[in-house]
């Protein structure tokens, strides 16, 4: 693959040329590399991810369409190591689920008013996070929202109830970011 850098023959030149070589017109510069080939029919998983990135473009259009959106991708884009464009961050915010790395209990034994902190990151952002606190024959205790820490990273959430049964508990956490993708951590106790 070659990079090509401010050259008046194949300024803003892009597509195939010869059957052979294709030329892709990328944020700050030119790429000239081999014609792609595709040898074998698609595999289910294969069209699978094709279909998501569809919808991710879709996404992607959808929400470049509201300025405030924009304005928060087009910055991710601006502060990003590589040449993207808000399109790009929006399709990859698209794909990348949240993670979630830790629920910490350390703080929660079972009473009303104590904390339990959710670290969760997102290629561009965590919107929510809720908790919710079932006991072990699944009878709710309590749910709720998670607040935001500050520091980018933990959530905390404030028991509201008492859990008289705290042994076998099952605490989920869900996270969710701006495209609506959500990962769930359940921890027993």
């Amino acid at each position: 693959m070659a990079r090509i850098n401010e050259n008046l023959f194949v300024l803003g030149a892009s597509g195939m040329v010869g059957k052979q070589m294709v030329y892709r017109n990328c944020k700050g510069g030119i790429i000239l590399q081999k014609r792609p080939r595709r040898t074998q029919k698609q595999t289910d998983a294969q069209i699978a991810q094709v279909n998501r990135f569809k919808e991710a473009v879709i996404y992607a259009k959808a929400a470049l369409a509201d300025e405030a959106t924009r304005k928060a991708y087009s910055e991710k884009a601006r502060n990003s190591a590589y040449a993207l464009s808000a399109h790009n961050v929006a399709v990859g915010d698209y794909l990348n689920a949240p993670i979630i790395n830790k629920v910490n209990l350390e703080r929660y034994s079972g009473l009303a008013g104590e904390e339990i902190v959710i670290s969760a990151i997102d290629d561009f952002e965590v919107k929510e996070v809720a908790v919710e606190i079932r006991q072990s024959d699944n009878t709710l205790v309590e749910k709720g929202k998670a607040l935001a820490n500050g520091n980018g990273l933990d959530w905390i959430y404030t028991t509201q109830w008492v859990n008289t049964m705290v042994a076998g508990s099952i605490i989920t956490a869900c996270a969710v970011d701006r495209p609506g993708n959500i990962t769930k951590e359940e921890v027993i106790i």
